[in-house]
């Protein structure tokens, strides 16, 4: 998905809503090595930001893993650089062991380590939430496909231990 920045944020990439500033800094955007927007994510602690399985489709080696993507936290409009964005690497990814890639939206959940911390005292954080996949993603009368994260609770924290990182 490319990022049209011809547009305005409300003509283009607010869907069934307005914009809303810099009022939810954990929203995380996955961004391609040339700067386009490709995924989302939520920070769900210091430097751990949970995001889609799909995101990182047809990677064949853990050096693409962490390098494919450029970590953008505090954005409010990708076509702008903000003085309040921070830009972060990727560490270590975690993609589900069930996750099939091909006719399925099961386990399809990944963690990022970044590789710094996110001084986050001032967020309070949020219950984060997949968009596993849709059709026209969040057009209305379109069907759109949800990972409940709740369910990936044991998997979330069998991830971090094995990282020694927290939530």
């Amino acid at each position: 998905m490319e990022t049209n920045c011809e547009k305005s944020l409300s003509e283009e990439k607010i869907i069934g809503g307005t914009p809303v500033g810099s009022k939810y800094p954990w929203l995380a955007a996955l961004m391609y090595r040339g700067g386009k927007f490709q995924c989302g994510g939520s920070l769900i602690g210091s430097n751990i930001v949970l995001t889609a399985a799909h995101c990182y489709l047809n990677m064949r080696s853990a050096e693409e893993l962490l390098d494919f993507y450029t970590i953008k936290l505090g954005v409010y409009d990708i076509c702008a650089n903000d003085f309040s964005e921070k830009h972060f690497r990727t560490k270590k990814v975690y993609i589900h062991e069930k996750y099939r890639q091909v006719f399925t939206s099961s386990y399809d959940i990944a963690l990022l380590i970044l590789d710094d911390t996110v001084d986050f005292t001032q967020i309070s954080l949020p219950s984060a939430g997949i968009t596993s996949w849709g059709n026209e993603c969040a057009q209305p009368g379109n069907l759109g496909i949800y990972t409940n994260v709740s369910m990936y609770d044991d998997w979330i924290e069998e991830k971090l231990k094995d990282s020694n990182e927290k939530l």
